[in-house]
């Protein structure tokens, strides 16, 4: 619940409809400042145009007109705020707990879903700490911009979901068993873009196609077969290529989809099958929890993957 609502503030506090004027919030000026990252910098640098307009004003003679105060910023709503420092305690506080009660702090701290979780709370409060030590309204303090770039690592957060959803466990070991033919597909992918935009490049150098870097969007976007049209030849040859780009995109998804489909089927039955077989148990047997459920579901699906990792190679016929 607590990741659904945080990934609900991140998106809406973007959108207009949930901004409000600043001073329609006055009450709650301090909040914004310290602890709403997103919104400090701008209502610090609000607050010190407002100073300077004021001490300009005192300074203005009587029968001069006074300086007018700035124009008022929006910032995000006060409901916004409130849910995403609420998502932002209730996160710390339960990993800190799991921490200091697990048993195996060094296994518990190296599991790739402990180090996600850990990501999603780290930045908030290290702007937090950044807003209280740096002068936000010193132009000299440059470097503060790049703690906006690191609130992009609360998308972690979303990634919360995989310990609570069997599906994505799902996803996620069809794409670990499937390395080596993503990996087949993305050589693939290179080399027919870079071949197909330096023919590009020779063939529609006055048409758009300025340098070969330019043509690696085109080449990835044809084979791809998504095709947005921004970027597209004029002349003969160049129909000839983009067509053949085209063709060979179409056979490298053929060639490797198929394969990532079926290890997708592999565990998809097999975790449906335990979850029939756990359904033809008595009730009075039923008293797992869901994360020893969850925990079984992961061990199967490590085992299957053992188990394809160590068959033999099979010989073509």
């Amino acid at each position: 619940m607590f990741v659904i609502f945080s990934i609900f503030a991140f998106c809406a506090e973007t959108h207009p409809s949930f901004r409000v004027p600043l001073s329609t919030v006055k009450h709650i000026e301090m909040v914004y400042r310290y602890f709403h990252v997103s919104s400090a910098r701008k209502v610090q640098k609000h607050i010190q145009r407002t100073a300077q307009a004021a001490a300009m004003a005192e300074m203005q003679p009587a029968n001069n007109v006074s300086m007018t105060e700035p124009p008022d910023i929006q910032v995000e709503h006060p409901a916004i705020v409130f849910i995403d420092l609420m998502c932002l305690l209730f996160f710390a506080l339960e990993y800190l707990m799991r921490v200091i009660f697990c048993p195996r702090k060094i296994k518990f701290l190296l599991s790739l879903q402990n180090i996600i979780d850990f990501l999603a709370v780290l930045p908030d409060f290290v702007q937090m700490i950044i807003i209280r030590v740096s002068p936000l309204q010193s132009p000299k303090a440059s470097f503060v911009d790049f703690m906006f770039i690191i609130r992009v690592t609360r998308l972690f957060r979303i990634f919360r979901l995989i310990r609570h959803v069997p599906g994505l466990w799902i996803l996620f070991y069809t794409l670990k068993a499937s390395f080596n033919e993503l990996l087949l597909m993305s050589v693939f992918l290179v080399i027919g873009m870079v071949i197909f935009a330096s023919l590009m490049y020779f063939a529609e150098n006055n048409e758009g196609f300025s340098n070969i870097p330019i043509g690696f969007w085109w080449s990835v976007v044809t084979m791809t077969t998504v095709g947005y049209g921004d970027m597209y030849p004029k002349s003969s040859f160049g129909y000839i290529i983009g067509s053949l780009c085209a063709i060979s995109g179409l056979l490298m998804v053929a060639f490797t989809v198929p394969i990532i489909v079926s290890n997708f089927v592999l565990y998809y039955t097999h975790v449906q099958y335990g979850l029939a077989k756990k359904d033809r148990k008595p009730k009075s047997k039923i008293y797992m929890e869901d994360r020893e459920a969850h925990n079984d579901t992961v061990d199967d699906l490590d085992l299957i993957h053992d188990e394809e990792a160590h068959l033999p190679d099979r010989d073509p016929m």
